[in-house]
C-alpha cells in the first residue's frame, strides 16, 4: 500500500517565465529492480516548468522501477511547517509512496529544488516474498526564463537526476564512482576544443645486436599530460627489432588506432594511468594511443577523454589526435664486451640514448607541447560519468536476499578410543558472486560459551538434542579487519555423533556504503562429510604420549555450503 505527497515553496523574487519543452533521453537500460534499487535508488525529474498562475508541475520517474508519476505543485498552495508545499499527484504508475517539491529562487538567479521519499517493492528475484525499499533524495536544477512578458520557466536540462539514500531495507547511501580522471575540472569541455598535450621525461635508446650474444632493441618513455582533464599517463614502448606483436606497447601501431600516414617502422607505445588500478573510475575510462617514429623523431598521440565540467545532465566523450616532432640530442655508445679486443664476437655493439634538447612549458624546463585536432564528439547519457558500473551481489545484497556459509578445511583432535574431540576448526567465507581477493578465515575452538556475547543465545535443536557445549570462535588473522567476509564474533558447537556442526555469528557489510556499515546476525546448522585423515600429533616432531590424534580435511580446499537463517540486521 502506497500514499503519495509533494511540497512547494515559490520565493517571490522569483521571475517566471515559459520556454518550449524539449523530450528528456529514454531512461537507461535497467539490469532488475533488485539490482538497481541497491546500486542506484534515484529518481529522474523530467518536463519539470514552473509558472506564477499555474504552479509547478513535472513527471518524475524511479530508475530501480522504471516507473512514472506526474506531478502538480498549485500556485499560492499553503506550505508545511517544514517548509514544504503539499501537491498532487496524477500517478501514471500505482508504486510511488512519498514526493517532496521545492522551488526557491534568488534575485540574481532561479533554481528548482526537488525533494523526494519514496517507497517500492521489487520482485524479480523472488517473486512470492516482494523486497521493500524506501529511499529519499534531494537535487537541485537551475531554471530557463523568458522575456518579462512570459509567465513561467523551465529546467535548463532535460533531466534533473536526484540521488537517494536507503532507508529500507538497509540503512545507507550506495556510492557513486569518481568519474574518470579531470571529467569535472572547470574548463575541460571548453579547452577541449583545442587539444594539447604536454610530453615530459622523455628517452629514447636504441641498442643494436648481434642476434646471438644480445639481441636489438628499441625502447621509448615518457610522462603525457592532457592539458584540458590533468589526466596524466606513463608512456613506454619496447620493441625487439624483428619481432613485436601490432597493437601492443612496442609493436608497430595496431590498425585504425593512429592517423592514415603514421610511419609503418613506428613504435606503438603503451599508455596508462591512474585508470589502470582504480576501481571507483566507473564505465568511461581515458584511453591513449601513441606511437614513435625514431626515423622522423615525431610523437603521435590518438587520446580519448570525457567532460562534464559545465553541466553533469550533459556529458561529452572526446575523441583527439595530436602529434610534434621532437628535438632529440642523442649520444652513442660502444658497448663493452662488443668488440674483439674486450672478448665479443669481433662485431662491435653500440647504444644511442638520446633525451629531448632542453625547452621551456609555462617557466619549466623539459615539457614538449603537443597540438591536435579534434576528431570525434560524442553526447553520451544524462549523468552518466558518474554511473557506478552494475556489479554482481556483494556482502550486503547477499546477506539480504541468500545468506549462504562456505566452509572448508574441517579438524579436530581427538584420544584413541574416545568419543570426544577437542580443539575443533574449520576455514569460513561469506558466500557471494563478487567476493573479490578475499579468502576463507580460520576458526578455531575458544573458552566454552560463557554467555556474555552479543549474539543471539543457542535456540532449537542445536541445544535440546545434545549435551555438547557451544564454544567461543578464535577467528585467525584478519578476522578483526573491517568489514569482509567473514565474521567478527561468533560461537559454534560441534556433535561428533552426528557430525552436525551449528554456528552462530555476527558479521558487517560494507561494501554498498563504508561509511555506513550494516550488522548481520544468523545462525546455520551444517553436517560435515568431508572425509578427514587422522594421525599422531606430534609437536617438534615428538609424538604424544597421551595417544592424542590430530584429524585434517583430506582436501582442505574442498568445501560445502550450509544456508544462514533467523537473519538480523541494523545499522552498525
Amino acid at each position: 500500500m502506497l500514499s503519495l505527497s509533494v511540497l512547494l515553496l515559490v520565493s517571490p523574487a522569483a521571475v517566471l517565465l515559459v520556454s518550449a519543452q524539449v523530450l528528456p533521453p529514454q531512461s537507461p537500460i535497467i539490469p532488475g529492480c533488485t539490482t538497481s534499487s541497491f546500486s542506484i535508488p534515484s529518481w529522474y525529474v523530467q518536463n519539470l516548468t514552473v509558472s506564477q498562475t499555474a504552479g509547478t508541475a513535472f513527471h518524475v520517474v524511479n530508475r530501480a522501477t522504471n516507473r512514472t508519476a506526474a506531478v502538480t505543485c498549485p500556485a499560492g498552495g499553503a506550505a508545511h511547517p517544514d517548509g514544504w508545499t503539499p501537491c498532487r499527484v496524477a500517478s501514471l504508475s500505482p508504486l510511488f509512496l512519498d514526493l517532496g517539491s521545492v522551488v526557491q529562487a534568488s534575485a540574481n538567479s532561479t533554481t528548482v529544488r526537488v525533494g523526494l521519499n519514496e517507497t517500492w517493492t521489487c520482485s524479480d528475484r523472488n517473486a512470492s516474498q516482494p523486497l521493500t525499499f524506501s529511499a529519499e533524495g534531494t537535487a537541485s536544477a537551475k531554471l530557463s526564463c523568458g522575456g518579462k512578458n512570459a509567465t513561467g520557466c523551465t529546467a535548463v536540462d532535460d533531466v534533473v537526476l536526484v540521488r537517494g539514500s536507503l532507508h529500507k531495507p538497509v540503512e545507507v547511501t550506495p556510492a557513486y564512482s569518481k568519474g574518470p580522471p579531470g571529467h569535472a575540472k572547470p574548463g575541460c569541455a571548453a579547452n577541449s576544443k583545442t587539444p594539447r598535450w604536454t610530453l615530459s621525461d622523455v628517452s629514447y635508446v636504441d641498442r643494436t645486436g648481434d642476434g646471438v650474444t644480445s639481441m636489438a632493441r628499441k625502447d621509448f618513455i615518457a610522462q603525457l599530460v592532457n592539458a584540458a582533464t590533468g589526466y596524466e599517463s606513463g608512456c613506454s614502448a619496447y620493441y625487439g627489432v624483428g619481432g613485436g606483436p601490432p597493437g601492443l606497447g612496442g609493436g608497430p601501431p595496431a590498425p585504425g588506432t593512429l592517423p592514415n600516414g603514421t610511419s609503418p617502422t613506428a613504435l606503438h607505445v603503451g599508455c596508462t594511468g591512474v585508470e589502470f588500478s582504480s576501481s571507483g573510475i566507473g564505465q568511461y575510462r581515458p584511453q591513449t594511443d601513441a606511437s614513435f617514429d625514431p626515423a622522423m623523431s615525431t610523437f603521435t598521440v590518438n587520446q580519448t577523454w570525457f567532460c562534464d565540467d559545465g553541466d553533469a545532465a550533459r556529458p561529452v566523450q572526446i575523441t583527439a589526435v595530436g602529434s610534434a616532432t621532437l628535438s632529440l640530442r642523442c649520444v652513442t655508445k660502444t658497448l663493452p664486451g662488443s668488440s674483439s679486443t674486450d672478448g665479443g664476437n669481433g662485431t662491435a655493439q653500440t647504444s644511442k640514448q638520446c633525451v629531448p634538447v632542453a625547452s621551456k612549458v609555462n617557466g619549466t624546463t623539459g615539457g614538449i607541447i603537443v597540438t591536435g585536432h579534434v576528431t570525434s564528439t560524442v553526447a553520451l547519457p544524462a549523468y552518466s560519468i558518474e554511473e557506478p558500473q552494475p556489479v554482481p551481489d556483494g556482502c550486503t545484497v547477499s546477506s539480504l536476499l541468500n545468506p549462504v556459509w562456505i566452509y572448508s578445511a574441517f579438524g579436530y583432535s581427538q584420544k584413541n578410543g574416545s568419543a570426544g574431540v577437542t580443539d575443533i576448526n574449520f576455514n569460513l567465507i561469506l558466500q557471494t558472486s563478487n567476493p573479490g581477493f578475499q579468502f576463507p578465515i580460520s576458526v578455531s575452538q575458544g573458552p566454552k560459551w560463557s554467555g556474555n556475547t552479543t549474539l543471539p543465545l543457542p535456540v532449537g535443536n542445536a541445544t535440546t538434542t545434545t549435551t555438547e557445549p557451544w564454544y567461543d570462535c578464535i577467528i585467525g588473522n584478519g578476522g578483526d579487519d573491517s568489514p569482509t567476509l567473514w565474521p567478527h564474533d561468533c560461537r559454534f558447537q560441534y556433535v561428533p555423533s552426528t557430525k552436525q556442526l551449528s554456528l552462530v555469528a555476527d558479521w558487517y557489510c560494507s561494501d554498498l556504503d563504508r561509511q555506513h556499515p550494516v550488522a548481520f546476525s544468523g545462525r546455520s546448522t551444517t553436517v560435515v562429510s568431508k572425509k578427514v585423515n587422522c594421525g599422531p600429533t606430534t609437536v617438534n616432531g615428538v609424538v604424544n604420549k597421551e595417544g592424542l590424534q590430530t584429524c585434517v580435511a583430506v582436501d582442505t580446499s574442498d568445501s560445502w555450503t550450509a544456508p544462514i537463517t533467523d537473519v538480523t540486521w541494523k545499522s552498525a
